[in-house]
């Protein structure tokens, strides 16, 4: 049940599930291992390494509890104790496909090891042909590197695992493939549905203002392709009618956009050490008319923000060229 409740998105309700297991069998590990992976969707970070190295403890040769503690110290930045939980996941069970994925996608994303991230996904996907996103994330490292071995017939499954309703490839990953944009909102809507699905919220307050609120969640107010569209628009809105606010879940790093950003904002909020639920939560409390994904799913997604409706109106632009296919955008 715990488990339904976390692929539904209920992150809180899974908790909360878990804790009655824990209670019921104090150190059954795969209830520290599910409570583990609710907590870390829900943001209480330490809280979920304390479940999975509670396992560890117990029992140092539990690749569930390496696998899930390397995706939390990965999520915090922790790239070389996350490779090393991986390789423990990998050397204890081989066959992992989960830790082959995870391993997979870190030495390329925050090593730029192709050869090491391609071996590793394809031996995934030789266990698990059917891997959620696997197939589409391999192809798209391959085109990386302008490795065309099979394929017209990769795309080919591609597109037919869509269009069965199968989530093969991300929706980002996608756009350089999809030639229909039918497919491309199937495809959006079967990751979308099943990352961000809606969650429940308040009615927003209305009060009366001369100016709108305008609020743009961002992983990328610094020098990036996003970044530096759109540094000009923010400084062309019309201040006598418009209130601009930043939310930033990118790093702190500072550099001329990120300058040129703060200026044109009546207010920089940083919101990326909060949970998803509380960083709409403190959206809410601004009093934002219109919020805007500058991500969509590209880099920080943080869709789950958008999923609690902390503005009335909520909107995708640019990051992501195509519809998100959610209900609540």
């Amino acid at each position: 049940y715990g488990l339904a409740l976390h692929g539904q998105g209920q992150f809180a309700q899974a908790a909360a599930t878990f804790d009655r297991l824990v209670t019921a069998h104090p150190g059954e590990p795969a209830a520290l291992i599910g409570r583990g992976a609710a907590l870390k969707a829900l943001g209480r970070d330490a809280a979920a390494l304390a479940d999975y190295e509670a396992v560890l403890v117990a029992d140092p040769r539990n690749p569930d509890a390496w696998n899930g503690r390397g995706s939390l110290l990965r999520s915090l930045r922790r790239i070389d104790e996350a490779l090393d939980s991986f390789n423990q996941a990998i050397a204890l069970a081989p066959d992992f496909a989960d830790a082959l994925q995870n391993r997979g996608d870190l030495h390329w994303s925050e090593r730029l090891d192709h050869g090491a991230a391609v071996a590793d996904l394809e031996k995934a996907l030789a266990i698990e042909p059917g891997r959620t996103l696997l197939r589409g994330s391999l192809l798209h490292l391959k085109m990386f590197a302008a490795d065309w071995k099979d394929f017209d017939r990769e795309v080919a499954l591609i597109h037919q695992g869509v269009r069965a309703g199968h989530l093969v490839i991300h929706p980002f990953a996608y756009q350089a493939i999809m030639d229909r944009p039918a497919d491309s909102q199937a495809c959006s809507r079967l990751y979308g549905q099943s990352r961000y699905p809606a969650q429940a919220s308040q009615p927003h307050a209305t009060a009366a203002r001369d100016k709108i609120r305008i609020g743009y969640v961002s992983g990328d107010f610094r020098e990036q392709a996003v970044g530096l569209l759109m540094a000009g628009l923010y400084e062309q809105h019309d201040k006598s009618r418009f209130e601009l606010f930043a939310f930033n879940t990118g790093d702190v790093r500072g550099d001329h956009i990120r300058q040129r950003a703060v200026a044109a904002f009546d207010r920089f909020i940083d919101i990326a050490p909060l949970s998803d639920a509380a960083a709409a939560e403190r959206i809410r409390r601004e009093g934002i008319d219109i919020l805007v994904t500058l991500n969509g799913y590209f880099g920080a997604e943080r869709l789950g923000i958008f999923a609690h409706r902390p503005a009335p109106v909520q909107v995708s632009y640019l990051g992501f060229p195509a519809t998100l296919g959610l209900a609540y955008i």
